[in-house]
């Protein structure tokens, strides 16, 4: 219908560790020269398009509490939408909850 001018282009898969200047800053300053290489890894997968299209998923469908099973018994679970588990296993994959140890 019409050409839409004020708006920026797509953002395409990037580092988002070598491209965030900050966080490089702050790592090498306190002294974690060590984690680079897995950062810039990681970095690699959590700029991904496909990650972040989980995470948009994950965030428009969060997590659903069924409370009773069809007899009526009380089971009190969380449902997660798949691309919720994805990113869970992604971090987990890559360290992320125990990479500072």
């Amino acid at each position: 219908t019409h050409e839409v001018l004020n708006q920026a282009d797509p953002l395409g898969s990037y580092n988002a560790f070598t491209e965030d200047t900050a966080l490089n800053d702050a790592v090498r300053r306190w002294g974690g020269d060590w984690g680079v290489p897995h950062l810039t890894e990681f970095g690699t997968g959590a700029g991904s398009e496909h990650i972040r299209g989980l995470a948009e998923v994950a965030q428009k469908y969060g997590p659903v509490l069924k409370s009773h099973d069809k007899f009526g018994n009380q089971v009190s679970q969380a449902e997660f939408h798949p691309a919720y588990h994805e990113l869970m296993a992604f971090g987990i994959n890559n360290q992320v909850p125990s990479f500072a140890w």
